[in-house]
């Protein structure tokens, strides 16, 4: 993220970026800088790769076995096996920076039960292995040690020539599975401890002040703790966060949530934004001091929520096509 910071502040060494910031273009999707071209070439990698899984083809195995974040999240989110171990530590905290959960977020987080993906998305809480098995964001289970062994046996089975491509695949799910080890989330996982709390404060919520309300009547440990969280985070970002969430639901489309993410993360990149100060305050002076502008829930008005999911015209993400709907097309 600094160095789309850099590029969009002209402080590049690239000419376009450096012209582009002088003219006030940063932000609308123009071709050839690095603010649009960096996240259109991650957004349809993003898009490949969850039509591998859609479309049932050669199965991809992430192996989470560290700090997963940002791009790191939109490379294995979308495959069919999600390995965590107990170094595991994951998170969308992009609310924190004045950006929003991106690389497919918007059609992910919606899909898990009650108000877990709305929680996450918004606190950008930091999930382990008994969390993210819980949540479903991970399939599978595998400690650190064992995973050189469970990579040379998956490897040693998808060269062998007596299996087609689903043998194959069926074999490396078995194999999965017998590098698994249960864990029990009902002891260990946070999300599951306050799960009734989660969804009571975050489940169908059309506004972030509902859900501040919500905690703050609650007055409980979690409704605290969260509201303190909350409160420190991009005043627009949680709003607009909220909404990619409320909408990316109703799309159920991974192709179409990208397109949004990448209409929204063009707004956000224009001058002014919150996304400045949020990488200034994070990853340039440190301060951990972000003034945000709005800074208040109050100052963010539904005009300002809806510019950011407006059409890039000429400029919009182009997503190649699935094989299922070209063939439905015929």
């Amino acid at each position: 993220m600094k160095r789309i910071y850099l590029a969009a502040m002209g402080l590049s060494n690239q000419a376009p970026d450096i012209q582009a910031f002088k003219a006030k273009q940063h932000g609308y999707g123009f071709p050839g800088l690095e603010t649009s071209d960096f996240f259109r070439e991650e957004y349809q990698m993003n898009h490949k790769i969850a039509l591998q899984h859609i479309e049932n083809k050669i199965p991809q195995i992430s192996i989470w076995d560290g700090i997963v974040m940002g791009g790191g999240v939109g490379l294995g989110i979308h495959g069919k096996y999600r390995i965590v171990t107990q170094h595991t530590m994951f998170a969308f905290p992009e609310t924190n920076i004045g950006f929003f959960p991106d690389v497919g977020a918007t059609h992910i987080l919606p899909k898990l039960n009650g108000g877990i993906g709305n929680y996450i998305a918004l606190t950008g809480a930091r999930l382990y292995a008994d969390d993210l098995m819980y949540a479903g964001l991970a399939t599978h289970h595998v400690p650190s040690e064992n995973l050189e062994g469970m990579v040379q046996r998956i490897v040693e089975e998808s060269t062998k020539d007596d299996c087609g491509e689903e043998g194959k695949a069926d074999s490396v799910e078995g194999l999965l599975m017998v590098y698994h080890e249960e864990l029990d989330a009902r002891e260990t996982s946070f999300l599951e401890k306050n799960r009734e709390q989660i969804d009571e404060a975050f489940e169908n919520k059309e506004s972030v002040e509902e859900i501040m309300k919500v905690l703050e009547e609650s007055k409980t440990e979690f409704a605290m703790n969260t509201l303190e969280i909350l409160r420190k985070m991009s005043p627009t970002s949680l709003k607009v966060t909220l909404e990619s969430m409320i909408r990316g639901k109703r799309l159920n489309d991974i192709g179409k949530c990208l397109k949004m993410e990448y209409r929204i993360g063009q707004v956000t990149l224009r001058t002014g934004s919150d996304f400045y100060e949020g990488i200034r305050a994070a990853l340039v002076d440190k301060d951990r001091n972000p003034k945000w502008n709005p800074a208040t829930l109050e100052g963010v008005t539904e005009a300002m929520v809806a510019a950011s999911f407006e059409e890039l015209g000429e400029n919009e993400l182009i997503l190649e096509e699935s094989d299922c709907l070209k063939s439905s097309n015929l």
